[in-house]
């Protein structure tokens, strides 16, 4: 025997037609849709890629340096270290021979390794008459020389 409750309730998939399971007062459970499967295989897959750049590229990077020189940093790593030296160093070649400089009071903060100063700084050491040349020293690239005259 049915209960007037089973029988009378609205079923949300019940389009009208009376089929067995309104009659047996069954709720028939939905079935899910191939584009619902579809979509969390490409989701996994997403999350999959991100969490494998984020972890491999690091890897990556850690294997290529073997014992050499620590890595510029980059990404999420920008942040995660404090320098122990500058990033880069600068030293200056005049009539009176090659002194080191101190470039900080040209900077508006401390150097950070992911920024390369070069460009801009050895401009403005060039631009002052006494400077022949200007030495870079990047603690990643190695050093090189900037003729200035």
């Amino acid at each position: 025997m049915k209960a007037a409750a089973e029988v009378d309730r609205p079923h949300p998939a019940d389009h009208g037609d009376g089929g067995p399971d309104r009659e047996r007062g069954v709720l028939a459970e939905p079935v899910p849709s191939r584009s619902l499967h579809r979509r969390a295989v490409v989701v996994a897959l997403v999350v999959a890629l991100w969490l494998a750049v984020q972890v491999g590229l690091p890897l990556i990077r850690l294997v290529e340096r073997g014992g050499g020189e620590r890595p510029r940093t980059f990404g999420w790593q920008m942040f995660s270290h404090q320098l122990t030296e500058p990033a880069e160093q600068f030293s200056i070649t005049t009539a009176d021979g090659t002194q080191p400089i101190d470039v900080t009071g040209l900077l508006t903060s401390p150097m950070r390794r992911e920024i390369l100063y070069a460009p801009q700084i050895v401009a403005e050491l060039c631009a002052r008459p006494e400077v022949l040349s200007v030495q870079v020293r990047d603690a990643e690239w190695g050093t090189s020389e900037v003729p200035c005259r």
